[in-house]
Protein backbone atom coordinates (compact mmCIF):
# COMPACT_ATOMS: atom_id res chain seq x y z
CA UNK A 1 0.00 0.00 0.00
CA UNK A 2 1.35 3.64 -0.98
CA UNK A 3 1.43 6.39 1.07
CA UNK A 4 -0.59 9.69 0.46
CA UNK A 5 1.89 12.32 1.89
CA UNK A 6 0.76 15.52 3.70
CA UNK A 7 2.78 19.13 2.57
CA UNK A 8 3.19 21.01 5.74
CA UNK A 9 2.27 24.72 5.54
CA UNK A 10 5.26 25.94 5.71
CA UNK A 11 6.35 23.95 2.50
CA UNK A 12 2.98 24.62 0.43
CA UNK A 13 4.55 27.81 -1.45
CA UNK A 14 7.96 26.23 -1.59
CA UNK A 15 6.76 23.17 -3.57
CA UNK A 16 4.16 24.99 -5.37
CA UNK A 17 6.15 28.14 -6.57
CA UNK A 18 9.18 25.43 -7.78
CA UNK A 19 7.85 21.81 -8.22
CA UNK A 20 11.52 19.86 -8.63
CA UNK A 21 11.56 21.06 -4.51
CA UNK A 22 8.86 18.44 -3.76
CA UNK A 23 11.84 15.51 -4.84
CA UNK A 24 13.62 17.00 -1.86
CA UNK A 25 10.91 16.25 0.33
CA UNK A 26 8.94 12.86 -0.60
CA UNK A 27 10.29 9.49 -2.50
CA UNK A 28 8.52 9.82 -6.17
CA UNK A 29 6.40 6.83 -7.37
CA UNK A 30 8.19 5.79 -10.96
CA UNK A 31 5.27 4.93 -13.51
CA UNK A 32 5.57 1.57 -15.90
CA UNK A 33 6.13 1.97 -19.61
CA UNK A 34 2.72 0.61 -21.11
CA UNK A 35 2.18 1.82 -24.37
CA UNK A 36 5.35 2.99 -26.08
CA UNK A 37 5.46 4.10 -29.37
CA UNK A 38 8.97 5.20 -29.80
CA UNK A 39 11.20 2.95 -27.92
CA UNK A 40 14.05 5.51 -27.99
CA UNK A 41 12.53 7.95 -26.99
CA UNK A 42 11.20 6.96 -23.76
CA UNK A 43 11.91 8.95 -20.29
CA UNK A 44 11.81 7.90 -17.30
CA UNK A 45 8.19 9.42 -15.74
CA UNK A 46 8.03 10.23 -11.92
CA UNK A 47 4.68 11.08 -9.73
CA UNK A 48 4.35 12.55 -5.88
CA UNK A 49 0.72 12.66 -5.09
CA UNK A 50 0.06 14.78 -1.92
CA UNK A 51 -2.55 16.92 0.27
CA UNK A 52 -3.43 19.47 2.37
CA UNK A 53 -6.56 19.91 4.02
CA UNK A 54 -8.02 22.13 0.80
CA UNK A 55 -6.09 20.90 -2.05
CA UNK A 56 -4.97 17.57 -3.61
CA UNK A 57 -1.60 18.01 -5.29
CA UNK A 58 -0.09 15.99 -8.27
CA UNK A 59 3.47 16.32 -9.17
CA UNK A 60 4.80 14.96 -11.96
CA UNK A 61 8.25 14.93 -13.68
CA UNK A 62 10.19 13.55 -16.68
CA UNK A 63 13.66 13.54 -18.11
CA UNK A 64 12.67 14.53 -21.93
CA UNK A 65 14.38 17.28 -23.28
CA UNK A 66 11.18 19.46 -24.83
CA UNK A 67 7.73 19.27 -24.88
CA UNK A 68 4.85 20.13 -26.90
CA UNK A 69 1.40 21.55 -26.65
CA UNK A 70 -0.23 19.02 -28.60
CA UNK A 71 -4.51 19.39 -29.17
CA UNK A 72 -5.74 17.54 -26.20
CA UNK A 73 -2.58 16.97 -24.36
CA UNK A 74 -4.23 14.33 -21.94
CA UNK A 75 -4.36 12.15 -24.89
CA UNK A 76 -2.11 12.97 -27.01
CA UNK A 77 0.83 14.70 -25.55
CA UNK A 78 2.39 16.21 -23.68
CA UNK A 79 0.00 16.35 -20.61
CA UNK A 80 -1.69 13.93 -18.12
CA UNK A 81 -4.46 12.41 -16.48
CA UNK A 82 -4.94 10.88 -13.32
CA UNK A 83 -8.25 8.53 -11.37
CA UNK A 84 -9.39 9.42 -7.62
CA UNK A 85 -11.44 6.36 -6.77
CA UNK A 86 -13.35 4.85 -4.12
CA UNK A 87 -11.58 1.63 -3.49
CA UNK A 88 -12.98 -1.95 -3.08
CA UNK A 89 -12.18 -4.01 -0.35
CA UNK A 90 -10.81 -6.45 -2.77
CA UNK A 91 -8.81 -4.27 -4.48
CA UNK A 92 -11.35 -4.95 -8.11
CA UNK A 93 -11.67 -1.97 -10.76
CA UNK A 94 -13.77 1.00 -8.86
CA UNK A 95 -17.25 2.35 -10.60
CA UNK A 96 -17.10 5.26 -8.43
CA UNK A 97 -14.49 7.26 -9.43
CA UNK A 98 -13.04 10.74 -11.09
CA UNK A 99 -10.71 10.83 -14.07
CA UNK A 100 -9.09 14.35 -14.24
CA UNK A 101 -7.38 15.51 -17.81
CA UNK A 102 -5.03 18.14 -17.87
CA UNK A 103 -3.72 19.84 -20.66
CA UNK A 104 -1.27 21.94 -19.42
CA UNK A 105 -0.34 23.82 -22.73
CA UNK A 106 -3.70 24.47 -23.62
CA UNK A 107 -5.36 27.36 -23.36
CA UNK A 108 -9.34 25.75 -23.53
CA UNK A 109 -11.56 23.82 -21.83
CA UNK A 110 -9.35 20.79 -22.21
CA UNK A 111 -6.51 22.45 -19.73
CA UNK A 112 -8.22 21.20 -16.74
CA UNK A 113 -11.60 19.42 -16.57
CA UNK A 114 -13.34 16.52 -15.24
CA UNK A 115 -12.95 13.65 -18.00
CA UNK A 116 -15.09 11.07 -16.62
CA UNK A 117 -17.20 10.90 -12.98
CA UNK A 118 -17.76 7.24 -12.25
CA UNK A 119 -18.25 5.62 -15.80
CA UNK A 120 -20.06 8.89 -17.29
CA UNK A 121 -18.49 11.69 -19.56
CA UNK A 122 -18.67 14.36 -18.38
CA UNK A 123 -16.16 16.88 -19.54
CA UNK A 124 -17.13 19.65 -16.34
CA UNK A 125 -14.28 22.33 -15.74
CA UNK A 126 -12.61 22.47 -12.84
CA UNK A 127 -12.36 26.07 -12.25
CA UNK A 128 -10.37 26.26 -9.09
CA UNK A 129 -7.58 23.93 -10.52
CA UNK A 130 -4.25 25.40 -10.92
CA UNK A 131 -1.78 24.09 -13.42
CA UNK A 132 2.29 24.50 -13.60
CA UNK A 133 5.14 23.70 -15.85
CA UNK A 134 8.34 24.45 -15.85
CA UNK A 135 12.03 22.98 -16.32
CA UNK A 136 14.90 22.18 -14.02
CA UNK A 137 18.12 20.47 -14.60
CA UNK A 138 17.05 18.68 -17.58
CA UNK A 139 13.71 17.46 -16.10
CA UNK A 140 9.97 18.83 -17.00
CA UNK A 141 7.77 19.53 -13.96
CA UNK A 142 4.03 19.57 -13.85
CA UNK A 143 1.78 20.50 -10.84
CA UNK A 144 -1.32 20.21 -10.18
CA UNK A 145 -3.55 21.92 -7.54
CA UNK A 146 -6.86 20.65 -7.20
CA UNK A 147 -9.48 22.08 -4.31
CA UNK A 148 -11.11 19.47 -2.57
CA UNK A 149 -14.39 20.29 -3.32
CA UNK A 150 -14.34 20.18 -6.56
CA UNK A 151 -13.53 16.70 -6.13
CA UNK A 152 -16.90 15.86 -3.58
CA UNK A 153 -16.98 13.11 -1.97
CA UNK A 154 -13.09 12.55 -2.12
CA UNK A 155 -10.77 13.70 1.26
CA UNK A 156 -7.75 11.98 2.65
CA UNK A 157 -9.53 12.96 6.18
CA UNK A 158 -12.56 11.49 5.61
CA UNK A 159 -11.29 8.53 3.40
CA UNK A 160 -9.06 6.21 5.43
CA UNK A 161 -8.47 4.66 2.11
CA UNK A 162 -8.27 6.08 -1.58
CA UNK A 163 -8.36 4.62 -5.08
CA UNK A 164 -5.46 6.86 -7.45
CA UNK A 165 -3.96 6.35 -10.79
CA UNK A 166 -1.96 8.23 -13.43
CA UNK A 167 -1.33 8.17 -16.81
CA UNK A 168 1.36 10.91 -18.19
CA UNK A 169 1.60 11.17 -22.30
CA UNK A 170 4.64 12.16 -23.73
CA UNK A 171 4.01 13.72 -27.39
CA UNK A 172 7.21 11.98 -29.89
CA UNK A 173 7.05 12.67 -33.56
CA UNK A 174 5.44 8.89 -34.47
CA UNK A 175 2.56 8.98 -31.85
CA UNK A 176 2.85 9.30 -28.01
CA UNK A 177 4.62 6.86 -25.24
CA UNK A 178 2.28 6.56 -22.22
CA UNK A 179 3.22 5.54 -19.01
CA UNK A 180 0.84 4.66 -15.47
CA UNK A 181 1.36 4.25 -12.10
CA UNK A 182 -0.94 1.32 -12.51
CA UNK A 183 -1.31 -0.16 -15.76
CA UNK A 184 -5.12 -0.35 -17.12
CA UNK A 185 -6.07 -0.46 -20.39
CA UNK A 186 -9.47 0.84 -20.10
CA UNK A 187 -8.41 4.10 -18.24
CA UNK A 188 -9.87 6.56 -21.07
CA UNK A 189 -12.79 4.15 -21.85
CA UNK A 190 -16.48 5.17 -20.98
CA UNK A 191 -18.48 3.19 -19.24
CA UNK A 192 -15.91 0.90 -17.47
CA UNK A 193 -14.35 0.66 -14.31
CA UNK A 194 -11.14 1.72 -13.19
CA UNK A 195 -8.11 0.44 -11.79
CA UNK A 196 -5.85 2.14 -9.03
CA UNK A 197 -3.18 1.67 -6.78
CA UNK A 198 -4.79 2.00 -3.16
CA UNK A 199 -3.16 4.70 -0.65
CA UNK A 200 -2.97 5.63 2.84
CA UNK A 201 -3.12 8.96 3.95
CA UNK A 202 -0.30 9.81 6.27
CA UNK A 203 -1.91 12.63 8.86
CA UNK A 204 -0.58 16.05 9.78
CA UNK A 205 1.13 15.98 13.11
CA UNK A 206 2.02 19.93 15.63
CA UNK A 207 -1.57 21.49 13.42
CA UNK A 208 -0.99 25.34 14.25
CA UNK A 209 -4.92 25.94 14.04
CA UNK A 210 -7.93 23.70 14.14
CA UNK A 211 -8.87 22.61 10.93
CA UNK A 212 -11.60 20.57 10.14
CA UNK A 213 -14.12 18.71 7.05
CA UNK A 214 -17.56 17.25 7.02
CA UNK A 215 -20.05 15.57 5.21
CA UNK A 216 -23.30 14.35 5.37
CA UNK A 217 -23.70 10.07 5.28
CA UNK A 218 -25.84 11.17 2.44
CA UNK A 219 -26.82 14.14 0.61
CA UNK A 220 -30.17 12.64 0.17
CA UNK A 221 -33.22 11.41 1.78
CA UNK A 222 -36.87 10.29 2.47
CA UNK A 223 -38.89 12.16 4.83
CA UNK A 224 -38.29 11.15 8.03
CA UNK A 225 -34.52 8.86 7.43
CA UNK A 226 -31.66 9.62 9.60
CA UNK A 227 -28.74 11.58 8.46
CA UNK A 228 -25.42 11.40 10.07
CA UNK A 229 -22.71 14.55 10.24
CA UNK A 230 -19.21 13.45 10.00
CA UNK A 231 -16.45 15.87 11.62
CA UNK A 232 -13.42 15.38 10.98
CA UNK A 233 -10.90 17.87 13.39
CA UNK A 234 -7.39 18.40 13.52
CA UNK A 235 -6.70 19.53 16.90
CA UNK A 236 -2.79 21.50 17.79
CA UNK A 237 -3.49 20.46 21.22
CA UNK A 238 -5.82 18.84 23.61
CA UNK A 239 -8.72 20.74 24.25
CA UNK A 240 -12.67 20.18 24.90
CA UNK A 241 -14.76 22.56 22.36
CA UNK A 242 -18.24 23.18 22.10
CA UNK A 243 -20.26 23.03 18.62
CA UNK A 244 -23.46 23.16 17.29
CA UNK A 245 -25.58 22.88 14.17
CA UNK A 246 -28.21 23.79 12.99
CA UNK A 247 -31.37 22.75 10.30
CA UNK A 248 -32.45 24.97 8.25
CA UNK A 249 -33.83 27.63 10.86
CA UNK A 250 -34.60 25.28 13.52
CA UNK A 251 -32.83 25.88 17.29
CA UNK A 252 -29.23 24.60 17.31
CA UNK A 253 -27.99 21.62 19.00
CA UNK A 254 -25.28 21.94 21.19
CA UNK A 255 -22.44 19.26 22.08
CA UNK A 256 -18.93 18.84 23.10
CA UNK A 257 -16.58 17.04 22.21
CA UNK A 258 -12.60 16.54 23.98
CA UNK A 259 -10.00 16.71 21.51
CA UNK A 260 -6.67 14.93 21.17
CA UNK A 261 -3.57 16.57 18.80
CA UNK A 262 -4.43 15.75 15.42
CA UNK A 263 -7.25 13.67 13.64
CA UNK A 264 -10.09 13.57 15.33
CA UNK A 265 -13.37 12.18 14.06
CA UNK A 266 -16.77 13.08 15.41
CA UNK A 267 -20.49 11.67 14.48
CA UNK A 268 -23.17 13.28 15.16
CA UNK A 269 -26.96 12.41 14.25
CA UNK A 270 -29.12 14.73 12.07
CA UNK A 271 -33.45 13.85 12.47
CA UNK A 272 -35.44 14.76 9.21
CA UNK A 273 -38.77 14.08 10.48
CA UNK A 274 -40.93 17.20 10.10
CA UNK A 275 -38.70 18.16 7.15
CA UNK A 276 -41.04 18.78 3.98
CA UNK A 277 -39.37 17.77 0.56
CA UNK A 278 -37.20 19.72 -0.69
CA UNK A 279 -33.38 21.33 0.11
CA UNK A 280 -32.39 21.95 3.35
CA UNK A 281 -29.10 23.39 5.27
CA UNK A 282 -26.74 22.11 8.13
CA UNK A 283 -25.10 24.96 9.71
CA UNK A 284 -22.29 24.13 11.93
CA UNK A 285 -20.76 26.51 14.45
CA UNK A 286 -18.59 26.71 17.43
CA UNK A 287 -14.98 26.35 16.99
CA UNK A 288 -15.31 25.22 13.58
CA UNK A 289 -17.79 26.57 11.11
CA UNK A 290 -19.05 24.82 7.89
CA UNK A 291 -22.07 24.23 5.55
CA UNK A 292 -23.93 20.97 4.32
CA UNK A 293 -26.69 20.72 1.93
CA UNK A 294 -29.40 17.78 1.62
CA UNK A 295 -32.39 16.87 -0.04
CA UNK A 296 -35.93 15.46 1.21
CA UNK A 297 -37.88 13.55 -1.76
CA UNK A 298 -40.82 11.78 -1.79
CA UNK A 299 -40.71 8.36 -3.04
CA UNK A 300 -43.71 7.99 -4.88
CA UNK A 301 -43.31 11.65 -7.21
CA UNK A 302 -41.92 9.10 -10.09
CA UNK A 303 -44.51 6.95 -9.89
CA UNK A 304 -47.34 9.77 -10.42
CA UNK A 305 -45.72 11.21 -12.79
CA UNK A 306 -44.96 8.10 -14.99
CA UNK A 307 -49.04 7.25 -14.31
CA UNK A 308 -49.96 10.72 -15.85
CA UNK A 309 -47.78 9.93 -19.26
CA UNK A 310 -49.09 6.86 -19.63
CA UNK A 311 -52.59 8.21 -19.39
CA UNK A 312 -51.66 10.58 -22.31
CA UNK A 313 -52.08 7.86 -24.84
CA UNK A 314 -55.90 8.38 -23.66
CA UNK A 315 -56.21 11.40 -24.09
CA UNK A 316 -54.57 13.37 -27.29
CA UNK A 317 -55.46 13.00 -30.92
CA UNK A 318 -53.92 10.52 -32.70
CA UNK A 319 -51.93 12.42 -34.79
CA UNK A 320 -48.14 12.15 -35.67
CA UNK A 321 -46.82 14.92 -33.46
CA UNK A 322 -49.03 14.07 -30.28
CA UNK A 323 -47.43 10.41 -30.15
CA UNK A 324 -43.93 11.44 -30.77
CA UNK A 325 -45.09 14.09 -27.37
CA UNK A 326 -46.42 11.04 -25.39
CA UNK A 327 -42.88 9.16 -26.53
CA UNK A 328 -41.07 12.03 -25.39
CA UNK A 329 -42.68 12.25 -22.43
CA UNK A 330 -42.32 8.61 -21.52
CA UNK A 331 -38.03 8.94 -22.46
CA UNK A 332 -37.72 11.82 -19.97
CA UNK A 333 -39.73 9.43 -17.44
CA UNK A 334 -37.32 6.63 -18.08
CA UNK A 335 -34.28 9.15 -17.80
CA UNK A 336 -35.59 9.88 -14.47
CA UNK A 337 -35.77 6.46 -13.54
CA UNK A 338 -32.20 5.44 -14.76
CA UNK A 339 -31.10 8.80 -12.73
CA UNK A 340 -32.91 7.40 -9.52
CA UNK A 341 -30.85 3.86 -9.94
CA UNK A 342 -27.43 5.28 -10.45
CA UNK A 343 -27.88 8.10 -7.43
CA UNK A 344 -25.24 8.01 -5.07
CA UNK A 345 -25.23 9.29 -1.29
CA UNK A 346 -22.88 11.59 -2.42
CA UNK A 347 -24.31 12.87 -5.18
CA UNK A 348 -26.63 16.19 -5.09
CA UNK A 349 -30.64 15.71 -5.26
CA UNK A 350 -31.36 19.00 -7.02
CA UNK A 351 -30.85 18.34 -10.04
CA UNK A 352 -32.70 15.59 -10.48
CA UNK A 353 -35.52 17.39 -8.33
CA UNK A 354 -35.33 20.44 -11.07
CA UNK A 355 -35.93 17.96 -13.66
CA UNK A 356 -38.49 15.97 -12.45
CA UNK A 357 -40.34 20.04 -12.27
CA UNK A 358 -39.28 20.22 -15.76
CA UNK A 359 -40.55 16.83 -16.51
CA UNK A 360 -44.20 18.12 -14.90
CA UNK A 361 -44.08 21.30 -16.77
CA UNK A 362 -43.92 19.46 -20.20
CA UNK A 363 -46.44 16.92 -19.22
CA UNK A 364 -48.93 20.09 -18.72
CA UNK A 365 -47.70 21.59 -21.89
CA UNK A 366 -48.82 18.37 -24.07
CA UNK A 367 -52.23 18.23 -21.81
CA UNK A 368 -52.83 21.73 -22.92
CA UNK A 369 -52.41 20.99 -26.79
CA UNK A 370 -48.66 21.94 -27.37
CA UNK A 371 -45.43 20.14 -28.45
CA UNK A 372 -42.33 19.78 -27.07
CA UNK A 373 -40.97 21.21 -30.35
CA UNK A 374 -40.20 24.82 -29.83
CA UNK A 375 -38.45 26.92 -32.13
CA UNK A 376 -34.54 28.16 -30.36
CA UNK A 377 -35.20 25.12 -27.47
CA UNK A 378 -32.08 22.48 -26.96
CA UNK A 379 -34.25 19.35 -27.01
CA UNK A 380 -33.23 15.58 -26.23
CA UNK A 381 -36.30 14.12 -27.74
CA UNK A 382 -36.96 10.24 -28.52
CA UNK A 383 -37.85 7.11 -30.94
CA UNK A 384 -39.76 4.26 -29.98
CA UNK A 385 -37.22 1.87 -32.08
CA UNK A 386 -38.76 -0.43 -34.67
CA UNK A 387 -36.16 -2.47 -33.72
CA UNK A 388 -36.49 -3.62 -30.32
CA UNK A 389 -38.98 -1.24 -28.88
CA UNK A 390 -36.76 0.64 -26.96
CA UNK A 391 -36.36 4.49 -26.54
CA UNK A 392 -33.38 5.49 -27.82
CA UNK A 393 -32.43 9.82 -27.79
CA UNK A 394 -31.83 12.10 -30.28
CA UNK A 395 -30.93 15.96 -30.10
CA UNK A 396 -33.10 18.55 -31.90
CA UNK A 397 -32.66 22.26 -32.39
CA UNK A 398 -35.36 23.91 -34.33
CA UNK A 399 -33.87 27.57 -35.73
CA UNK A 400 -35.24 30.49 -34.65
CA UNK A 401 -37.82 32.64 -36.80
CA UNK A 402 -38.26 30.26 -39.10
CA UNK A 403 -42.19 28.77 -39.48
CA UNK A 404 -41.71 26.11 -41.25
CA UNK A 405 -37.56 24.83 -41.72
CA UNK A 406 -37.30 23.05 -44.70
CA UNK A 407 -33.38 21.79 -44.60
CA UNK A 408 -32.53 19.16 -42.56
CA UNK A 409 -29.17 18.63 -41.15
CA UNK A 410 -28.26 15.33 -39.33
CA UNK A 411 -24.80 15.62 -36.90
CA UNK A 412 -23.61 12.20 -36.12
CA UNK A 413 -21.46 12.35 -32.67
CA UNK A 414 -17.92 11.45 -32.12
CA UNK A 415 -16.61 8.89 -29.43
CA UNK A 416 -17.09 9.74 -25.41
CA UNK A 417 -19.75 11.81 -26.39
CA UNK A 418 -23.48 11.53 -27.61
CA UNK A 419 -25.92 13.15 -28.72
CA UNK A 420 -26.14 16.45 -26.88
CA UNK A 421 -22.43 17.27 -27.87
CA UNK A 422 -24.51 19.39 -30.65
CA UNK A 423 -25.79 21.48 -28.10
CA UNK A 424 -22.13 22.22 -27.39
CA UNK A 425 -21.05 23.78 -30.80
CA UNK A 426 -21.41 26.94 -31.15
CA UNK A 427 -20.88 26.63 -34.66
CA UNK A 428 -23.42 24.56 -35.43
CA UNK A 429 -26.19 26.16 -33.63
CA UNK A 430 -25.12 29.03 -35.92
CA UNK A 431 -25.05 27.25 -38.78
CA UNK A 432 -28.66 26.35 -38.08
CA UNK A 433 -29.67 29.51 -37.58
CA UNK A 434 -28.10 31.26 -40.97
CA UNK A 435 -29.12 28.41 -43.32
CA UNK A 436 -33.05 28.07 -41.33
CA UNK A 437 -32.29 24.42 -40.86
CA UNK A 438 -33.00 21.88 -38.57
CA UNK A 439 -30.14 20.12 -36.14
CA UNK A 440 -30.75 16.38 -35.53
CA UNK A 441 -28.25 14.34 -33.77
CA UNK A 442 -29.15 10.29 -33.09
CA UNK A 443 -27.51 8.58 -30.00
CA UNK A 444 -25.16 6.33 -31.14
CA UNK A 445 -26.33 3.28 -28.51
CA UNK A 446 -23.92 1.94 -26.07
CA UNK A 447 -20.45 2.36 -26.41
CA UNK A 448 -18.17 4.16 -28.56
CA UNK A 449 -18.75 1.50 -31.79
CA UNK A 450 -17.64 3.35 -34.69
CA UNK A 451 -21.29 3.13 -36.02
CA UNK A 452 -20.25 -0.09 -36.90
CA UNK A 453 -23.32 -2.11 -35.78
CA UNK A 454 -26.51 -2.63 -38.05
CA UNK A 455 -28.54 -0.82 -35.03
CA UNK A 456 -26.85 1.93 -35.18
CA UNK A 457 -27.01 2.28 -38.40
CA UNK A 458 -30.86 1.90 -38.11
CA UNK A 459 -30.59 4.29 -35.26
CA UNK A 460 -29.69 6.78 -37.60
CA UNK A 461 -32.21 6.08 -40.84
CA UNK A 462 -35.17 5.81 -38.35
CA UNK A 463 -34.52 9.32 -36.40
CA UNK A 464 -33.99 10.87 -40.04
CA UNK A 465 -37.33 9.44 -41.43
CA UNK A 466 -38.91 10.80 -38.56
CA UNK A 467 -37.93 13.90 -38.40
CA UNK A 468 -38.54 14.32 -42.08
CA UNK A 469 -42.40 13.30 -41.93
CA UNK A 470 -42.47 15.13 -39.13
CA UNK A 471 -41.39 18.30 -40.58
CA UNK A 472 -42.48 17.35 -44.09
CA UNK A 473 -38.73 17.54 -45.06
CA UNK A 474 -37.91 15.74 -48.07
CA UNK A 475 -34.24 13.57 -48.64
CA UNK A 476 -32.74 15.70 -51.16
CA UNK A 477 -33.40 18.45 -48.16
CA UNK A 478 -31.47 16.72 -46.09
CA UNK A 479 -27.70 16.50 -45.37
CA UNK A 480 -25.46 14.13 -42.99
CA UNK A 481 -22.52 15.50 -41.16
CA UNK A 482 -20.18 13.44 -38.66
CA UNK A 483 -17.94 15.13 -36.12
CA UNK A 484 -14.42 12.71 -35.25
CA UNK A 485 -16.12 8.53 -35.12
CA UNK A 486 -19.17 10.47 -36.50
CA UNK A 487 -17.04 10.97 -39.92
CA UNK A 488 -16.54 7.52 -40.25
CA UNK A 489 -19.98 7.00 -39.23
CA UNK A 490 -21.55 9.39 -42.03
CA UNK A 491 -19.71 7.17 -44.58
CA UNK A 492 -21.25 4.32 -42.75
CA UNK A 493 -25.13 5.48 -42.95
CA UNK A 494 -24.41 6.70 -46.06
CA UNK A 495 -23.40 3.33 -47.23
CA UNK A 496 -26.71 1.76 -45.41
CA UNK A 497 -28.91 3.62 -46.95
CA UNK A 498 -28.21 6.32 -49.68
CA UNK A 499 -31.99 7.59 -50.58
CA UNK A 500 -31.85 9.42 -47.23
CA UNK A 501 -29.35 12.01 -47.74
CA UNK A 502 -27.78 14.46 -50.74
CA UNK A 503 -24.72 15.40 -49.10
CA UNK A 504 -22.33 14.20 -46.89
CA UNK A 505 -20.06 16.27 -44.26
CA UNK A 506 -17.23 14.84 -42.92
CA UNK A 507 -15.57 17.02 -40.01
CA UNK A 508 -12.19 15.62 -38.57
CA UNK A 509 -13.24 12.17 -39.26
CA UNK A 510 -11.59 8.86 -39.49
CA UNK A 511 -11.88 6.76 -42.87
CA UNK A 512 -11.15 3.77 -41.48
CA UNK A 513 -11.92 3.63 -37.88
CA UNK A 514 -13.25 0.05 -37.78
CA UNK A 515 -9.47 -1.58 -38.97
CA UNK A 516 -8.35 1.03 -36.38
CA UNK A 517 -9.92 -0.12 -33.29
CA UNK A 518 -10.10 -4.20 -34.38
CA UNK A 519 -13.94 -4.19 -35.88
CA UNK A 520 -15.00 -5.51 -38.78
CA UNK A 521 -15.92 -2.53 -41.07
CA UNK A 522 -15.27 -1.33 -44.58
CA UNK A 523 -11.97 1.02 -44.78
CA UNK A 524 -12.94 3.70 -46.97
CA UNK A 525 -9.27 4.67 -47.69
CA UNK A 526 -9.48 1.43 -50.38
CA UNK A 527 -11.10 2.40 -54.13
CA UNK A 528 -13.37 -0.49 -54.17
CA UNK A 529 -15.15 0.28 -51.05
CA UNK A 530 -16.00 3.87 -52.71
CA UNK A 531 -18.22 3.15 -56.02
CA UNK A 532 -21.21 3.87 -54.14
CA UNK A 533 -20.18 7.71 -53.28
CA UNK A 534 -19.47 8.65 -57.02
CA UNK A 535 -22.34 11.05 -57.31
CA UNK A 536 -23.17 12.39 -53.58
CA UNK A 537 -21.34 15.82 -52.97
CA UNK A 538 -18.82 15.24 -50.03
CA UNK A 539 -17.12 18.19 -48.33
CA UNK A 540 -14.25 17.08 -46.03
CA UNK A 541 -12.64 19.14 -43.41
CA UNK A 542 -9.40 18.07 -41.54
CA UNK A 543 -6.33 19.34 -39.04
CA UNK A 544 -2.62 18.16 -40.34
CA UNK A 545 -2.02 17.83 -36.49
CA UNK A 546 -4.82 15.65 -36.04
CA UNK A 547 -3.21 12.70 -33.65
CA UNK A 548 -7.18 11.34 -33.37
CA UNK A 549 -7.56 10.91 -36.58
CA UNK A 550 -4.35 10.77 -38.99
CA UNK A 551 -4.17 13.57 -41.60
CA UNK A 552 -3.06 11.01 -44.33
CA UNK A 553 -5.57 8.88 -44.12
CA UNK A 554 -7.68 11.94 -45.37
CA UNK A 555 -5.78 12.50 -47.43
CA UNK A 556 -5.80 9.27 -49.11
CA UNK A 557 -9.69 9.19 -49.31
CA UNK A 558 -9.75 12.15 -50.92
CA UNK A 559 -7.54 10.96 -53.93
CA UNK A 560 -9.84 8.19 -54.26
CA UNK A 561 -12.60 9.79 -53.73
CA UNK A 562 -11.91 12.28 -56.44
CA UNK A 563 -10.74 10.05 -58.77
CA UNK A 564 -14.60 9.08 -59.25
CA UNK A 565 -16.67 11.89 -58.14
CA UNK A 566 -16.26 15.70 -59.24
CA UNK A 567 -18.09 16.61 -56.42
CA UNK A 568 -15.43 16.20 -53.87
CA UNK A 569 -14.27 19.18 -51.40
CA UNK A 570 -11.10 19.39 -49.28
CA UNK A 571 -10.37 22.42 -46.57
CA UNK A 572 -7.19 21.86 -44.87
CA UNK A 573 -6.52 23.48 -41.26
CA UNK A 574 -2.40 23.61 -41.34
CA UNK A 575 -1.51 22.83 -37.98
CA UNK A 576 -4.43 22.50 -35.89
CA UNK A 577 -5.24 19.15 -34.68
CA UNK A 578 -8.12 17.13 -33.78
CA UNK A 579 -11.23 19.85 -34.20
CA UNK A 580 -14.60 21.00 -34.78
CA UNK A 581 -15.90 23.61 -36.82
CA UNK A 582 -14.62 27.05 -36.85
CA UNK A 583 -15.44 30.55 -38.22
CA UNK A 584 -13.86 29.20 -41.73
CA UNK A 585 -15.30 26.00 -41.56
CA UNK A 586 -18.52 26.99 -41.16
CA UNK A 587 -18.27 29.76 -43.93
CA UNK A 588 -17.20 26.39 -46.11
CA UNK A 589 -20.03 24.46 -45.27
CA UNK A 590 -22.79 26.86 -45.31
CA UNK A 591 -21.60 28.06 -48.84
CA UNK A 592 -21.50 23.94 -49.79
CA UNK A 593 -24.65 23.45 -48.62
CA UNK A 594 -26.34 26.15 -50.41
CA UNK A 595 -24.77 25.17 -53.52
CA UNK A 596 -26.27 21.66 -53.27
CA UNK A 597 -29.51 23.20 -52.08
Amino acid sequence: MHKLHFIASDTIDKVWNRPAAMWDYQQPHQLQECCIDQPERAVTVEIIPAYTAEHLFVFVRSNQQTVSGRDRGYQNGDGLHFVLARPCQDGAASTEFYVVGISPFDKGRQRKFIWYKNIDLTFIPLEGTDVRHSTESAWQYFAVRTPWHELTPYHPWLDRLIGFNLSYVQAVPDGRNTYMLRRDERIQSEQSPRLYATFSPIYPRNAHILKGVSRLSSKHATQGALLTLELVLNSPRTQTLEFSFTVDESAPVTFSAQLQPGINRLHQPIATAGLAPGEHSVRVGGQWKGNEHFFIYRTDELAEISRAVNSLTHQLPPDEISKESVTFLKFKVKELRDKFGALKPQDNFGDLAREMAATWSLLRTVQAGSNHFVPGARIRAAICSRQDNSLQPYSIYIPKGTATPRQLLIYLHGSGEDDRSLFNSTQMLKLAEDLHVILVAPFARGTSHAYVPWEALEDIAEVTQKVQQLFAISPRNTKLSGFSMGGYGVLRAYEHNPTLFSGLALISGHPSLAEAWGMEGPDYTNQEALAMFKDVPIIIFHGTEDRNCPFPLIERLHSQLTQINPHVQLHVAKEAGHIGLDDKWRFHLQRWAESID
